[in-house]
């Protein structure tokens, strides 16, 4: 491969970049990718509750922070799943930020 082949492939990106508009699409996609974030945290925390609740889980992750972190932080994150509701399934703000991710990439492919 030589140099104007690498040449011709940068300036030949670049001038279909401009021509198929890119800066509107990658605004576009920035907008709609901020949209979806709280959706994305919605569900992470929905799902990650239905695993911490383990105590298994629970148990590997306080032998992890013995001998690396204080006995208060160990406290709090006790503490935190003390508080982890009961959630046998996902719960409807998982299904809710689902459905707002979906809402996002359907409008986004539209563009």
């Amino acid at each position: 491969m030589s140099l104007e082949y690498f040449k011709g492939l940068i300036t030949g990106t670049f001038r279909e970049w401009v021509d198929d508009n890119g800066k509107t699409y990658s605004a576009a996609l920035a907008y709609y990718l901020v949209l979806s974030l709280p959706a994305l945290l919605l569900l992470s925390v929905s799902v990650g509750s239905i695993f911490l609740k383990s105590k298994e889980i629970q148990d590997l992750i306080f032998n992890s922070l013995e001998g690396v972190v204080d006995n208060r932080i160990i406290g709090l994150v006790n503490l935190l799943f003390e508080q982890i509701p009961e959630v046998e399934s996902l719960s409807i703000t998982a299904l809710v930020s689902l459905c707002s991710c979906y809402g996002a990439l359907a409008t986004y492919s539209g563009i």
